[in-house]
């Protein structure tokens, strides 16, 4: 993916999250990599926590998966996931973390893609082995109510689908996955 690309999705997603949480919210960004949208939450005025495996920008951020993540009492106002939870190991246990730290009422905000979505055979092969769109979407239903849903283009590598991404916002009600 392009440098423009990332950062012409983190400031899509980036205002998403804005529509949906207040000014000032404290905010966990999983999978931060540059930091574009911690960046640019920050700079709206949202106190965020960064984590990544390995961290590669210039944002603060914290060198830790989300799995072994432990914010102590530390709870969010809204917890945001740009290309990460296809990649979750335990899909189900990765949505109840993210319900628990965003607490009640918190807000949990994913932008995604569904490979399996796309027309192209090859780049379906490739990622066979990552979460569809239909099973995240599934275990996010469950374990949000949905406040905002779209689908949205995808680009990497020089491939393009206006139709394989999503952005999913869910309130959560303090229900686990199950």
């Amino acid at each position: 993916m392009s440098q423009g690309d990332v950062q012409e999705r983190a400031a899509r997603f980036a205002a998403a999250i804005a529509r949906h949480v207040r000014g000032g919210s404290d905010i966990l960004e999983i999978g931060a990599g540059e930091g574009s949208l911690a960046t640019l939450l920050a700079s709206a005025g949202h106190r965020v926590v960064a984590i990544d495996p390995q961290p590669r920008g210039a944002f603060p951020t914290i060198a830790t998966t989300f799995e072994e993540y432990d914010p102590g009492a530390d709870r969010f106002d809204c917890v945001a996931a740009q290309f990460v939870l296809h990649h979750a190991a335990d899909l189900e246990a990765f949505v109840a973390k993210m319900a628990r730290l965003a607490g009640p009422n918190g807000i949990v905000a994913i932008d995604d893609y569904g490979w399996e979505r796309s027309g192209d055979a090859t780049f379906r092969a490739e990622r066979s082995d990552l979460h569809t769109a239909e099973k995240m979407l599934e275990i996010l239903d469950r374990s949000f109510d949905r406040i905002f849903y779209e689908n949205h283009g995808y680009s990497w590598e020089g491939y393009s689908d206006s139709r394989l991404a999503f952005i999913f916002m869910g309130k959560s009600l303090g229900r686990i996955a199950s």
